[in-house]
Formats: C-alpha cells, sequence, structure tokens
C-alpha cells in the first residue's frame, strides 16, 4: 500500500491510496478506473512519455476526456501511478486566479491563469478562469484566404507564395493580373466572403468587434498587457513580455521575446466547413514555427520542482485522441515561399506531458490536405503596397507598442500569414456543433526545413491557453394557457422557443428555424398558427367538443428543434400544460312553472340548476337573486320562491361560476320568476 498526499495540481486533495488495483476519480462520484489501464497506457505511449515520466519521478498523470456536445468533462486520475515497476507519486500546487498586481488593472478587471485580461466571457474550469472565444461567424460569412493558387509554395520561387492582406478590395495585383486580393477561397457554397478587416468593431454591425490597439490596456510603455477578443488574441510583447518559456524548457516566466518568435496579434474564425487563422509576429529577423494545440483537456501551469523560484510552473498538456495541432512555419524574407502550414492530429494514449514533450509527442500525424489556401505577406514585390496595409484596429511595431493605423503602416514580408483548416472529419462523433477546445499558442526557432513539421527545438514564446467555442445553442421552449373567451371559446395556447449561444447572449428570432410538435392525450391534437416564418412563435388551437360535458383540461405537451441558421447548430426543448377552455355557463328552470286549484298552496317554488363546462372543473357559485331572500350560498342549483302573502311579484336571478385558475368567472344569463295571482268566476 502506497499512501499519497499533499497539494495537487489545480485543487487539494485529501490522501489517496494506491495498491489495490483501483484509482479513485473523485470528480463524478464512484467511478473508477483500474491502475493496470494506466501503466498500459503510459508503457504504450511516447519515448518522450516515458523520459519525461523516470525524469520527473513524481510528476502526476491525468486522465481527462470529454462528454457531449460541447460540454467539457474532467475525469481526474489522482494519486500514484506504476510505470515500469516504479510507483510516481503526484507532486505540485494549484495557483490563485488574479490579474498581476503590476499591471494595475481596474477593479473588476477579469484575467485568465496566464494573465491574460478575458476582455469578452470566460468560464471557470477545474478552479481555474478560462478566457472564451465565441469565434463562429456571423451567418452565412465566411473569411477570404488570399491564395489563388491552394498549393504549398515551393522553395526559392517568391511567385508561388500568394500575397496576403486582411482587406476586401478589388484591385488586381501583377501576378497574370488575377483578382489576387479577393478570391471567394476556401470555396464555401452561398457564402458571403469577409476578410479579417471587416471584424473590427462597429456599434451597429459587429458590437463584439474588435477594437483599437491603442484602446486596449497598455503598459506604461505603449506595448500590451495580454488581452482575448472573440477573434483575436493580443499577446506580451518585447521585453515586457509576460508569459514565456525560460531556458527552453516548459517553464513559464516572464521576459524578453526574440522577435521573429514573439507572438503579437493571433486572429481565429470559424464557420461549419472552416477554421480560419491569421497570427502576426513582431518582426521578420529570421525564419521561425508556431504551433497552436488545440486540445480537448485544459493545459495546466503546474509548480514542481522542474522549474526554478522565479518561475509561474511547469506548462503541461493533457493529449487525448482527436487533439489538433496546427503548425505554421514562418519563412525568413529572402525566401517567403519556406512558408508553410500543417494539420496535425494526435492518436494514442491519454496523457500529460510537459509542454516541449507534448508538442512534440508521438501520436501526432499529418492529416493531408486540410490546410487550404496558406497566404503570406509579401511586401514590395508586387503591386500596390496599399495591399500589405494593417488592419482598421492598428498593429505592434518593432518594439512592440502599439500603434494606430496609417496610410504608411504595412506588414513586412513573413510578418503575417493566413490559412483556413478544412473541418471535414475532424468532429466524426459530433459534429462541429458544440466543439470547444483549449487554444495554446508556442513558438520556436526554426532552421527552415519547410517539409518537415516535427523537427525540435527549444519553445520559446507562449499565448493562451484560452477556450475557444466553435459555436453552440441551449434552446428553451415555453406553453401559455390563455382560457380568454375573447379570442375564442375553444381551447388555446401560446408557445415560444428561444436559444441562447454559448455565452448566454439570446440569439435573435430572425437566425432561428423551430419545428415544433404538439399532442394531447386527453383532447384532440391541437392545430398550430406561426406568428412568423422562423416558427419559434404562435398559437396553438384545440376545438371545443360540442356537447361535451365538463369541458375539462386538455393536458398539451410540445417538442421543438431549435436550430440557428448562421452555425447550423440545433438543440431541443419541451414544454407541456393544461390548457383550459374558457367557462361557460347556463340556467334552466325546473319546473318552469306551477299553480293551484285549492287552498293547498301553490308549491314549493322554481328551481334554476346551472349548466358549466370549461376551466378546471372545481367551480364555486355565487348566485345573485333580486327579489325574495333565497339562501342558494355556494352550490350548482338555487330555488326561488315567494311568500304566501305576495300575491303579485317579480325576481331576476343569474349565477358567475369561478374557478380559481387562469380563466375569468364566467356570470350565466339573467332569468326571471313572475308570480300571478288570478282570480276567475264562473257565470252560469
Amino acid at each position: 500500500m502506497v499512501e499519497v498526499s499533499g497539494r495537487f495540481p489545480l485543487f487539494e486533495q485529501e490522501p489517496i491510496r494506491v495498491g489495490d488495483g483501483l484509482v479513485p476519480c473523485r470528480k463524478q462520484g464512484p467511478r473508477y478506473i483500474r491502475a493496470t489501464q494506466l501503466k498500459r497506457g503510459a508503457e504504450g505511449g511516447s519515448q518522450a512519455a516515458v523520459r519525461i515520466a523516470r525524469r520527473h519521478g513524481d510528476g502526476m498523470r491525468s486522465r481527462r476526456k470529454p462528454q457531449g456536445s460541447g460540454m467539457l468533462r474532467r475525469v481526474r486520475v489522482l494519486g500514484a501511478i506504476a510505470l515500469g515497476g516504479a510507483v510516481l507519486a503526484s507532486v505540485g500546487s494549484a495557483r490563485a486566479d488574479t490579474c498581476p498586481a503590476k499591471f494595475n488593472l481596474p477593479a473588476g478587471t477579469v484575467c485568465d491563469f496566464n494573465g491574460e485580461i478575458c476582455r469578452g466571457s470566460s468560464e471557470q474550469i477545474d478552479g481555474h478562469t478560462f478566457c472564451l472565444m465565441l469565434g463562429r461567424l456571423g451567418q452565412g460569412e465566411a473569411l477570404e484566404m488570399d491564395d489563388i493558387f491552394n498549393n504549398d509554395p515551393a522553395q526559392n520561387n517568391a511567385n508561388s507564395v500568394a500575397d496576403a492582406n486582411v482587406f476586401k478590395t478589388t484591385t488586381s495585383c501583377n501576378l497574370n493580373s488575377l483578382p489576387c486580393n479577393d478570391p471567394p477561397l476556401p470555396p464555401l457554397g452561398g457564402a458571403t466572403y469577409i476578410d479579417w478587416n471587416d471584424l473590427r468593431f462597429d456599434a451597429s454591425l459587429r458590437p463584439a468587434g474588435l477594437v483599437n490597439t491603442t484602446a486596449l490596456n497598455l503598459l506604461a510603455t505603449g506595448r500590451p498587457i495580454g488581452s482575448v477578443e472573440d477573434h483575436r488574441i493580443v499577446d506580451y510583447t518585447a521585453n515586457e513580455d509576460y508569459s514565456i518559456f525560460s531556458s527552453g524548457a516548459s517553464c513559464v516566466t516572464e521576459g524578453s521575446s526574440v522577435p521573429k518568435e514573439d507572438f503579437t496579434q493571433s486572429y481565429l474564425g470559424n464557420n461549419d466547413q472552416f477554421l480560419y487563422f491569421a497570427q502576426e509576429r513582431r518582426t521578420n529577423s529570421g525564419n521561425s514555427v508556431y504551433y497552436w494545440m488545440l486540445t480537448q483537456a485544459p493545459p495546466n501551469i503546474v509548480v514542481n520542482g522542474n522549474c526554478g523560484a522565479n518561475t509561474r510552473g511547469e506548462l503541461q498538456f493533457t493529449l487525448t485522441t482527436g487533439d489538433l495541432q496546427v503548425i505554421a512555419n514562418f519563412p525568413s524574407s529572402s525566401d517567403p515561399a519556406t512558408g508553410k502550414v500543417f494539420l496535425r492530429r494526435y492518436s494514442g494514449p491519454t496523457v500529460t506531458l510537459p509542454a516541449d514533450d507534448g508538442v512534440f509527442a508521438a501520436g501526432w500525424a499529418v492529416v493531408p490536405s486540410a490546410v487550404k489556401n496558406f497566404a503570406l505577406t509579401i511586401t514590395n514585390s508586387r503591386t500596390p503596397d496599399a495591399d500589405d496595409k494593417i488592419p482598421a484596429w492598428g498593429g505592434f511595431d518593432s518594439q512592440g507598442k502599439a500603434f494606430a493605423q496609417s496610410g504608411s503602416a504595412i506588414y513586412d514580408t513573413g510578418s503575417m500569414a493566413e490559412w483556413a483548416i478544412d473541418l471535414t472529419g475532424l468532429f466524426p462523433e459530433q459534429g462541429i456543433c458544440g466543439q470547444r477546445l483549449f487554444l495554446t499558442g508556442v513558438s520556436r526557432s526554426a532552421t527552415g526545413q519547410v517539409g518537415d513539421p516535427t523537427e525540435p527545438a527549444d519553445l520559446k514564446d507562449l499565448v493562451g491557453p484560452k477556450l475557444y467555442s466553435f459555436g453552440s445553442v441551449e434552446s428553451s421552449a415555453s406553453l401559455t394557457p390563455l382560457c380568454n373567451p375573447q379570442i375564442s371559446t375553444d381551447y388555446k395556447f401560446d408557445f415560444e422557443a428561444s436559444a441562447t449561444d454559448v455565452s448566454g447572449g439570446t440569439i435573435p428570432t430572425s437566425d432561428l428555424s423551430c419545428t415544433w410538435t404538439c399532442t394531447s392525450d386527453a383532447c384532440a391534437d391541437p392545430t398550430l398558427a406561426y406568428d412568423d416564418a422562423s416558427h419559434c412563435t404562435g398559437r396553438g388551437t384545440i376545438a371545443r367538443a360540442s356537447g361535451a360535458a365538463n369541458a375539462g383540461p386538455c393536458d398539451v405537451s410540445c417538442s421543438v428543434e431549435v436550430s440557428q441558421g448562421s452555425s447550423q447548430c440545433s438543440d431541443d426543448a419541451e414544454a407541456d400544460d393544461d390548457v383550459l377552455a374558457p367557462i361557460l355557463v347556463s340556467i334552466a328552470a325546473n319546473p318552469d312553472s306551477q299553480s293551484c286549484s285549492n287552498e293547498s298552496g301553490i308549491g314549493d317554488g322554481i328551481t334554476y340548476a346551472s349548466t358549466v363546462s370549461g376551466g378546471d372543473l372545481d367551480y364555486s357559485y355565487a348566485w345573485n337573486v333580486n327579489g325574495p331572500s333565497a339562501a342558494c350560498g355556494d352550490a350548482a342549483s338555487c330555488t326561488v320562491d315567494f311568500n304566501d302573502a305576495d300575491y303579485c311579484a317579480t325576481t331576476t336571478l343569474d349565477v358567475t361560476v369561478d374557478d380559481g385558475s387562469i380563466c375569468p368567472a364566467k356570470k350565466s344569463e339573467s332569468e326571471q320568476v313572475t308570480k300571478v295571482t288570478s282570480i276567475s268566476a264562473t257565470n252560469n
């Protein structure tokens, strides 16, 4: 028996016992996986995993997997893990998620666990804050990638590289006079093509659009404090970078980034077919490589013995089959054709590794033909230079300082690249809707081996991790009984469906379509009438059956599929209620006349009985008798009688019926009772 205790990554744990073949997973109640499975998984992993396990004799392994559409479910394996006959104990401690005090940010500013500002939504996962990027483009939109060839560049042939830009224009460049500034690529039928500059802030069109770099939170030197929007990550820069790797290891610290390896602005967006990237680096002082890790499990920065006291801890990736890795090779200015992008997908055992080993782990394999329309800024080799203008929100200079857009500000060759990732087949089980992945960017130096995505080198700069959402909807439905006789005496109800996006924002009805099914067990199925083309709101009717004795409640159950047009995401919702018909009431006399022929008296009076239907059948009665007193009370009938001394008299009566429900009380018609004393005589 081995007992392990102490502080563990992300949260403190109670002592954990290992030795009976079971390792408890405390996040989901009494669920277990076998320690023998962990042993096989670790031994079946990469050599890097085994090497790290031996080097980190006390390193924790964790297992996390996604469940459901867009819902991330973490099942953490805690405690010791057997590997090669050794027992590895867990060591490490969690970090607090607060904005770094040194930046003196306003109260209420939300920072993620790597110290970057969440300018939009954020989520708490495993006790840490992650900035949430809602990357889905608008309805029917696609981003144009400026590669008119859709071929990989040929080394030493600058003309084989498409010239990237961020603007929609109609200008032709001098490459065979083709309109290479506005290609509808990659092709997406029926799409409205925009370019990156169209994602700028607009109060009416894009209220969540990208703001000017000079309006971001900046240090006194004009360099940015890292911040995150739905379509952009702005990183710390130059020698005030808060998140870099120290000494080539996986330890996160602050310091200075080499210009060619320094993230500045990175852009993302997606529709159902493509994930679009554009990325800027501070300068082109040589070739470099950038890795974008899209993992199902959240990365973690762990305080352990592998990093010195001057670091914030070791960045670790938990790799799971299906994780994605985008590798962007940025070229030197002398040969732009050495730029290239790869997409790799992980397949193998779930394993937690330091970042440098996770990036280069065995199990990554290139996905052929997934990268579409790679393009790169090419300055002064093609006209016009306006093609290389920075976007409307501005940029960062060679010193990493923010500046506004101006007519003379253009991209250097190879300082910005764009490409698309074909999402076909990448999420075979659930499709793109509801997918959320943790996004982390790291950079390294390069030797220019374009055809080799596995060339190892020390990690340099760090962006993230963030939580990227491809889009999802959550629907709700309501059913509101009416019971309004001014509308109809039939059964009537209003129905409504709505949906929110992943941030909780209400999706406009104009972007929704709804398909309803409503039934009733006790009554006929309702007929539905819709308010508009979305079919998300309307009114249902059940005809009141002729001659129904009581016309009591009709149980109505509705289900609706709510689909968002722009995302093609859908979600189901249900609603049910008892629908009531308005109360109807009438009264009738029994008998309707009385007479006497001798002194025995006229009888016991006239009894009026009520006939009631509708409502919830739990009626109360209030009789109104105008004339002789009649103590009818809360009864379904009322008897009207006259004093014997009243030889001629008239009275009226009615009844009001209520059921205490949403149905309004109903008053019956007014009836009249008349007593006439007549005298007749004979004249024989």
